[in-house]
């Protein structure tokens, strides 16, 4: 027969017995194994854990009612952490927190900065010439009906400690490396954190990122926690959306937002074209407080998935890079985008950034912002790219 005396004197594996397991059961101390309040069903005699108030077998009910209070009970006591892992057991998710980051926030400063460094590392400091910005006048275009009230509110910082934003965000901050606003940061903060709709105008490398992601992450903590934030069984119940044009900048966006939203219990969730949209969905699914996306991805999301409740708690809109957004020919989609969204106009927040304004760009954001929208232009006349950037070119010979 060939091959049929291979390991012949091996026995039978209904004669193996494993000495070290001993006999069949629940290894100790494992997942499986029995814990205080776990019982014992009376018709097969399955063990069931305590948080069961029937058997998962034969559906028993328990013959003691009061066990599941009680181990509920003994589980509040203990004490919970404070973070639980996701669904899928592999990264650690932050309970809500709240603008002040909780009862023990400042007890946990010194392990949150070792934890925050050894995830994002060392902070950066800034490459901006600040003394070069100072040379660029700021134009602010705000409503004639603003109020003295608001209108002081809405007057630029110097330093972001100046912010009235909370002292996690502002942990968070001091984190990152970020003291001094850059005047994109120092003029469009302040107005977005009055829920006002904001227009900025901003070279290429001025620090837009910050300029948005901080007033969104302030309404949201402000607001307080979601009844639907995603999970097993769970809705999907985006709250702010960060359109990108291209899936590079939407990574980057999402690398730097997790900086700012470090250990306040929101999630920050990426999706884009060109990678496998099962992985993407089930992110989301796991719980999405704010989504970074290109246009095509979200329109699959809205139209083609029938994710229809996800943007239906909307309170934020960003255009990023907006006139790329247009001139790599995605007007069609971000058409399509703002009448999936359009029913949400009247209350949702529209943030718009934008190195250049031209007409299309202008369409657009009349289109999509509200009357009493606020107007940011850091660029003045000059509308070249930003000096500090470094650029370069390769000149390839012809193939």
């Amino acid at each position: 027969g060939g091959g049929g005396g291979y390991q012949r004197d091996r026995p039978p594996r209904q004669m193996q017995q494993s000495f070290e397991r001993g006999p069949r059961g629940p290894p100790r101390g494992g997942p499986g194994a029995i814990k205080p309040g776990d019982w014992t069903c009376p018709t097969c005699q399955e063990n069931v854990f305590a948080s069961k108030s029937r058997c998962f077998k034969c559906q028993t009910p328990n013959p003691d009612p009061d066990a599941r209070q009680r181990a509920a009970q003994n589980r509040g006591a203990r004490g919970a952490p404070p973070w639980h892992p996701d669904s899928a057991g592999r990264t650690k998710t932050w309970k809500w927190q709240g603008l002040e980051g909780g009862d023990d926030f400042d007890d946990n400063l010194a392990d949150d900065e070792q934890s925050f460094r050894a995830q994002f590392g060392e902070a950066m400091t800034s490459g901006i010439d600040f003394a070069k910005y100072a040379e660029i006048p700021v134009k602010i275009d705000l409503p004639p009906s603003l109020s003295a009230e608001d209108a002081e509110a809405a007057s630029a910082v110097t330093q972001f400690s100046g912010l009235n934003c909370g002292r996690l965000l502002l942990r968070n901050l001091r984190f990152a490396g970020f003291e001094v606003p850059t005047p994109v940061q120092a003029h469009s903060v302040p107005l977005a954190m009055q829920s006002a709709d904001v227009i900025s105008v901003a070279q290429t490398g001025s620090g837009k990122t910050l300029a948005f992601m901080l007033p969104i992450l302030y309404r949201i903590l402000a607001a307080g926690s979601a009844p639907h934030r995603g999970g097993r069984n769970e809705p999907v119940a985006v709250r702010a959306v960060v359109l990108a044009p291209t899936r590079e900048l939407a990574s980057q966006i999402h690398e730097e937002s997790k900086k700012f939203a470090y250990r306040s219990g929101l999630r920050v969730c990426v999706a884009y074209g060109g990678t496998p949209f099962g992985s993407q969905m089930r992110e989301l699914e796991r719980g999405c407080d704010i989504l970074i996306a290109t246009p095509g991805r979200l329109n699959d999301l809205l139209y083609n998935y029938g994710v229809d409740a996800l943007c239906a708690n909307l309170s934020t809109l960003v255009f990023d890079e907006a006139d790329q957004l247009l001139e790599m020919g995605f007007r069609p989609d971000v058409t399509k985008i703002l009448a999936k969204l359009q029913p949400s106009a009247a209350t949702r927040q529209t943030l718009l950034f934008s190195a250049t304004m031209p007409q299309d760009v202008m369409a657009i954001a009349k289109f999509a912002t509200r009357p009493t929208v606020r107007m940011v232009d850091t660029v003045g006349e000059d509308k070249q790219t930003n000096a500090q950037v470094e650029q370069s070119a390769t000149v390839c010979a012809a193939a």
